[in-house]
């Protein structure tokens, strides 16, 4: 079980854990997403996710469950089945591109989709998984229901709080500082006004339970 590091240890010891396991990070990330990976390790939130057929994603989703979806397209000559299947199997891989904090970016589906397995597709997702440089793909996937949401404006205003704690333990970004308190994920509001659909970082890969079917985008033409 997660548990709040930044009040639980003093920042001189937060810091000691988080460089060890930074050192032995021999990835080519930036700094602060070794940084995070190393918050997500000390939490567990880097245990692999469960896996559910399309038929148990639409149960959790008729017992309540939030549905979420992820767009994944290809990069520097990586197909974008590789980022799906670490993202799902492998390695917890922070991403580089963090305007609203580390950690995995989700967004709730809201146009037709139109198939047994997708019959909602958030344009979001489908927009980032769209690319010239090869075919994207659409991860779907539920957050279970004991899992409790903030507010992006809330954990700002608890990071305000922290903010010299943190800093001294080598925490200046959100998504790390939430993952630290033992935060779960937390909601981003107004980031796609436009297609009128929810966005979610996820901080505990654990939170998910992923379908094994995956929707395909075709590559973008030039």
């Amino acid at each position: 079980m997660a548990v709040n590091l930044i009040q639980d240890l003093s920042p001189a010891e937060l810091k000691k854990e988080i460089t060890s396991l930074v050192e032995k990070d021999l990835r080519a990330l930036p700094g602060t997403a070794k940084i995070f990976a190393a918050v997500a390790r000390l939490q567990e939130f880097d245990r692999l996710p469960e896996m559910a057929d399309p038929e148990r994603i639409k149960q959790f989703i008729a017992e309540g469950c939030k549905e979420l979806q992820r767009g994944i397209s290809p990069s520097d000559g990586v197909p974008a089945e590789l980022y799906a299947r670490e993202l799902i199997a492998g390695t917890l891989h922070p991403g580089t591109k963090i305007a609203y904090g580390q950690g995995i970016y989700l967004s709730t589906p809201s146009i037709d989709g139109n198939l047994p397995e997708f019959p909602k597709v958030s344009e979001v997702a489908r927009h980032y998984a769209c690319s010239p440089d090869g075919a994207g793909i659409v991860l779907r996937c539920i957050l279970k229901q004991v899992v409790k949401l903030l507010d992006r404006e809330d954990i700002l205003e608890h990071f305000r709080e922290e903010r010299n704690r943190a800093r001294q333990a080598g925490i200046s970004d959100l998504g790390t500082f939430a993952a630290a308190c033992g935060f779960q994920g937390y909601t981003c509001d107004g980031i796609a006004p436009k297609h009128e659909e929810e966005v979610v970082v996820v901080l505990d890969r654990t939170a998910l339970v992923f379908q094994r079917v995956a929707l395909q985008i075709p590559q973008k033409a030039r």
